[in-house]
């Protein structure tokens, strides 16, 4: 581990953290010892309740380029901002807690982007789950993108990856990118970068970042390190309530305010809202085992969500989205059948949802949330 705090720091790695005593050190550990060495490694504890700082603080006591934070409990993006406002290298990226980095690959990465003046870099990275490793290869080939409107069209695979199928597949998760910091400068200036939205806020944060580049680089390298199976992670995590309102709202006026409307955003929003919902008859709420109401209860949601009404304060945009969505970017083979084919019902969804728990259960791959 470094002994000597670096002069010049090109480098800025926020880290926020949440509970992770059991995963934190060995994320620390491959941050610590990286071959680029003008690093600043900023962690911010965001209220943990378990040994987190102490193993922070451990690893503070032996590498002097860590920084630690402590907040109150905020969420996933007011810790990522405070980490961003502290940051003082050139460069800045950002690393769940859970995960690890591969030792020479900052130094790659940031040599590639001084030479090509690139304004942020998205490389590839693995799929670890504990029993195996797995290359999840979203870029092909090593190119530089200059075209604003490719590039926020790259933005928006956040959203839904059939966006720009040529190129990823789901890439809306910010630690495979590394921007520089004048492009976070900008965007936080503007204001609202870090807004906390329940799902898609990574998504939301790249298509605002992405909108201040102009010179984006695709490397091949691959770097990062992704672990599936944290129990803590909240892949599974249930919630007692639909998303609120206002975050379906507030992605449609994004588009609207930033243009995007001739570049199937409104597209991309639907196959969001689509597979979002089927998300949470799968997984977040209905027929979730810690979900309290009977299924006569949940059938009578559904069916007003379905015909486009609401019951009480439950709200999602189902009806509109899947009579307006282009079949083939919906995710879940299940709900494209049923879109598809009009057979989209409670009973229908019932059924889809035991054969996709079956699938799970198989090994099924899922997009993590913040705990």
């Amino acid at each position: 581990m470094g002994d000597g705090a670096a002069v010049n720091v090109k480098l800025s790695i926020v880290v926020p953290v949440y509970n992770a005593e059991k995963y934190v050190g060995e994320c620390l550990r491959s941050l610590c010892s990286q071959t680029l060495r003008e690093v600043e490694i900023i962690c911010v504890d965001d209220g943990s309740t378990d040994g987190s700082l102490a193993v922070i603080n451990r690893f503070k006591n032996e590498d002097c380029r860590i920084k630690v934070i402590r907040t109150e409990n905020k969420g996933r993006s007011a810790a990522r901002e405070r980490g961003c406002r502290e940051a003082s290298g050139a460069y800045i990226t950002l690393v769940d807690d859970d995960d690890w980095v591969e030792h020479d690959s900052y130094r790659v990465l940031i040599r590639r982007m001084e030479q090509e003046d690139a304004d942020a870099v998205i490389f590839n990275w693995y799929l670890n789950d504990g029993r195996k490793e797995r290359k999840c290869d979203a870029v092909r080939k090593d190119r530089m993108i200059t075209d604003r409107t490719e590039i926020c069209r790259l933005g928006m695979a956040g959203l839904c990856p059939q966006v720009h199928p040529a190129v990823f597949r789901y890439e809306g998760w910010p630690w495979n990118k590394i921007y520089k910091k004048s492009v976070f400068d900008r965007a936080m200036e503007e204001g609202n970068l870090f807004r906390e939205i329940r799902h898609f806020e990574d998504a939301y944060m790249n298509m605002r970042l992405l909108k201040e580049t102009s010179k984006l680089l695709l490397s091949k390298e691959f770097g990062y390190h992704y672990r599936k199976g944290n129990p803590l992670a909240g892949t599974e995590k249930y919630y007692d309530t639909l998303p609120d309102r206002s975050d379906f709202m507030f992605y449609k006026e994004f588009g609207r305010k930033y243009g995007l409307e001739s570049l199937d955003y409104s597209a991309a929003v639907n196959a969001m809202e689509v597979n979002l919902f089927w998300d949470y008859i799968t997984k977040h709420h209905y027929f979730h085992k810690d979900n309290p109401d009977s299924l006569r209860e949940q059938k009578k949601e559904i069916n007003h969500l379905l015909a486009g009404r609401c019951a009480g304060e439950c709200f999602f945009p189902i009806k509109k989205a899947m009579e307006k969505v282009n079949p083939d970017w919906i995710n879940s083979r299940t709900m494209c059948f049923l879109v598809t084919h009009h057979k989209v019902s409670f009973l229908s969804l019932y059924i889809g949802s035991r054969i996709s728990l079956a699938g799970q259960l198989a090994g099924c791959i899922k997009r993590r949330e913040w705990k």
